[in-house]
């Protein structure tokens, strides 16, 4: 009979640790994976990162995070807007300094269109000033 023991204690603790090491982490935990990014987001924190590595305007921070976004669809070209407020072509974000800058955005085409009107056809790019 304790073969039997030992065999159900062992089963016991397998499944125990097979439980606790689920993939949710508690609060409080930190956590080994890492943090998934959001393809269509630069973060305040990205912002910051690249002010402390000499990047002054938007332009050059989305050029290194995020090239892609600058580059037109099809024969429409991607469109920044700051607080709702149209301020052109993606050249206009050489002129937008990062430091007063929260977050910045892509809209892809049908986003961009439902949100600022037919003429973002080929995208827009979003920044939240602080």
């Amino acid at each position: 009979m304790r073969p039997l023991h030992l065999t159900l204690l062992a089963l016991a603790l397998t499944v125990s640790a097979c439980k606790s090491g689920g993939g949710t982490d508690t609060p409080g935990s930190v956590s080994t994976r890492p943090a998934t990014r959001d393809p269509d987001r630069i973060t305040g924190d990205q912002i910051q990162e690249g002010l402390a590595n000499g990047l002054g305007n938007a332009y050059d921070l989305v050029a290194r995070l995020h090239p892609n976004w600058l580059r037109s669809q099809g024969r429409q070209s991607v469109q920044v807007w700051m607080d709702n407020q149209r301020m052109g072509g993606v050249s206009s974000l050489r002129n937008m300094s990062l430091s007063g800058l929260a977050s910045i955005r892509y809209l892809r085409p049908s986003e961009a269109q439902a949100r600022y009107g037919l003429d973002n056809q080929g995208g827009a790019i979003v920044l939240s000033v602080r």
